[in-house]
């Protein structure tokens, strides 16, 4: 519960230029030292900063969701390079699950020869899928969140729970040594954990821009993926990491 709150406070701040904490108080029914402590918290994550009189996000931190139109615009060749090889690793008659993101998506345009059975929430798959009668298409739905282009819904966790996949591939708001693959939203979140424990194979795809940051809520440990792709030149650490761990990286 206290995740899924600070979940919302950091998304209620991120729309506002400066915030009081009694106004944060009175918006989610809580003591104003319960909202202290959850700033603080906020803070102590680099999510928010604290000004005289109230706190804004922290626009320097991945936490901030930015427009979807705006994140698909940086390293906007990098990811595409991402998506293709990822891609290449589907084979025929395969159960794959494509998650929300601006790399993610790209995969879309790289398997519309297969004969796949595509499990996914984001929109722009959609689009690009749905005439293709030698790709199944699942659905899996709910509220449209404009900022991330995706479907999300309260029970997409508990359907997921009985389905067989073979590869999940992932995006992630940040990676860091220190607290793994995170990610800002509660339900997202919940979403990419859910993958990275049925899928018999599972893929993290992040461009140079996510590494060494972290956002609201972490959802997996590096070690608990069987692919990282990403492009050359990541800080070295996470190669000597993913060595240790069984990580495959893959790079686009």
């Amino acid at each position: 519960m206290k995740e899924n709150r600070l979940s919302q406070i950091a998304d209620f701040i991120s729309k506002k230029t400066n915030v009081s904490l009694k106004e944060l108080a009175d918006k989610f029914n809580v003591s104003i030292f319960t909202i202290r402590r959850d700033v603080d918290e906020l803070i102590k994550r680099e999510i928010v900063i604290k000004h005289y009189g109230g706190v804004s996000i922290n626009n320097l931190s991945v936490a901030s969701l930015v427009g979807f139109e705006d994140r698909n615009s940086i390293y906007h060749e990098q990811k595409t390079r991402i998506a293709k090889v990822v891609s290449e690793h589907i084979q025929d008659n395969e159960v794959i699950f494509i998650d929300s993101g601006t790399t993610t998506m790209y995969i879309a345009n790289y398997i519309k020869d297969k004969k796949i059975t595509v499990i996914t929430n984001n929109i722009y798959v959609i689009i690009k899928l749905y005439m293709l009668d030698n790709i199944n298409l699942i659905v899996i739905g709910g509220e449209l969140d404009h900022r991330t282009n995706s479907l999300f819904g309260f029970d997409i966790v508990n359907f997921l729970d009985n389905l067989t996949i073979s590869r999940a591939f992932l995006g992630t708001s940040g990676i860091s040594l220190e607290n793994g693959l995170t990610n800002y939203t509660f339900q997202e979140s919940g979403i990419k954990k859910k993958c990275v424990e049925i899928s018999n194979k599972s893929y993290i795809l992040a461009d140079p821009s996510k590494f060494d940051k972290s956002s609201l809520i972490k959802f997996a440990k590096i070690s608990d993926i069987d692919y990282l792709a990403t492009c050359k030149d990541i800080p070295k650490k996470y190669v000597e990491y993913c060595e240790k761990n069984g990580v495959e990286i893959i790079y686009g």
